[in-house]
């Protein structure tokens, strides 16, 4: 998404996609020791929401001249539900996304997403577990092992529990 970081103040722009609705409030630049280092950074202040899980190397920002920048997270979030895996990642008021090595602000800037770490759920999955005697180990579990690329999921159930469709859940 690209936009005039100096008109953020008067005029926000939001980001909205899989989930996640942030609001792009506002621009500064930072001077050390306002900064997560020794040097200057330009800083985009921002709030709202993630669903989709995050993690600090999936922003870049691009300046007007085609510049690119690393972005880093800064501030307080919170989760809002039950726990991460079933709510949202809320941030906070003073949150902001850091671009280091941005002396000035740009007439324009481009935020880019590079990774989204979607959140699946409710998909309804299901395993059928059909165990033979020599799949028993000593707890009596009936199971498999299924690889996905680097994945390996071990499945598996009490003996008793044979016969009994049973409804399991992933979040990959």
């Amino acid at each position: 998404m690209s936009f005039a970081p100096a008109r953020l103040q008067e005029e926000p722009v939001f980001f909205r996609m899989d989930g996640d609705d942030i609001r792009l409030k506002g621009f500064t630049i930072e001077q050390p020791p306002n900064t997560n280092g020794e040097e200057t950074e330009g800083t985009l202040h921002v709030d709202g929401e993630f669903w989709n899980e995050f993690s600090y190397d999936d922003w870049a920002a691009r300046d007007s001249e085609g510049k690119e920048y690393r972005v880093s997270m800064r501030g307080a979030s919170s989760s809002k539900g039950s726990g991460w895996k079933d709510g949202t990642i809320e941030l906070g008021e003073d949150y902001e996304f850091r671009i280091p090595g941005m002396l000035t602000v740009p007439e324009r800037l481009t935020l880019i997403r590079n990774v989204v770490n979607k959140r699946y759920v409710n998909v309804d999955w299901l395993v059928e577990m059909n165990g033979s005697s020599e799949n028993h180990n000593k707890e009596g579990l009936v199971g498999s092992i299924q690889q996905f690329g680097d994945l390996n999921l071990h499945i598996g159930r009490n003996e008793e529990a044979k016969g009994q469709r049973r409804k399991l859940s992933f979040l990959l």
